[in-house]
């Protein structure tokens, strides 16, 4: 093999390395914002936000979407918790929006507020049911499996109101308000601790598709 045959060789191998893609992102909620880094793994299937800032108030956190488990994850780093989410969006899905709001400059208004109706704790043991990913990004973190109820009526918004402000884990398009996290409430769970199929729910990227 002559010299330009290994450099056509190279150049070749460099072409197929597919490189995650980032944005920066700025997503807006009445008077509040918050500085998101979005990072898009088409390779391997899944993105990852972290929300770095929010002017305003909320809980800052870092979040893991695995398209090909079908499962998404907040990880609020500051209490040491993970919340899992069932997802049913592709990796097409959450790509397209990104691209939508690249853009958009960057900005999107987020317009979903949703809160959580069920929360069970997960054995550490349990995590790999969820994908070999969330079980790395959760390992040493206790961790629950949310379900999530969309808040559509000024009545419930008014009722939330006050928990917004301290309660809220941002992402993509949706606020996700959980006051309801200090409650265990039962999912059918099994002896050991995991639900056989998790109750559905609604994450974050849920609102990509289904406007």
């Amino acid at each position: 093999m002559n010299i330009c045959d290994v450099h056509l060789l190279v150049g070749l191998m460099g072409a197929a390395i597919a490189y995650p893609e980032f944005q920066r992102i700025r997503v807006f909620h009445n008077r509040m914002f918050a500085d998101e880094d979005v990072m898009v793994d088409e390779a391997e299937g899944y993105v990852m936000v972290t929300v770095s800032h929010i002017n305003g108030t909320g809980i800052p956190t870092i979040n893991l979407h695995d398209a090909r488990a079908g499962f998404s994850v907040l990880k609020d780093v500051m209490h040491g918790k993970c919340h899992i989410h069932k997802s049913s969006h592709t990796m097409s899905d959450m790509k397209n929006r990104i691209d939508r709001i690249g853009h958009n400059g960057g900005n999107e208004r987020i317009s979903q507020i949703f809160k959580v109706v069920s929360n069970s704790p997960i054995p550490s043991q349990n995590l790999s049911f969820y994908g070999d990913k969330i079980a790395s990004f959760c390992k040493n973190y206790e961790s629950y499996f949310m379900v999530r109820s969309q808040v559509v009526t000024k009545r419930d918004m008014m009722y939330l109101a006050s928990d917004l402000a301290a309660e809220a884990r941002w992402c993509f398009i949706c606020i996700t308000i959980t006051k309801e996290l200090a409650k265990q409430e039962s999912l059918n769970m099994l002896p050991d601790g995991l639900s056989k199929e998790p109750i559905g729910g609604q994450l974050c990227v849920d609102c990509l598709g289904k406007r």
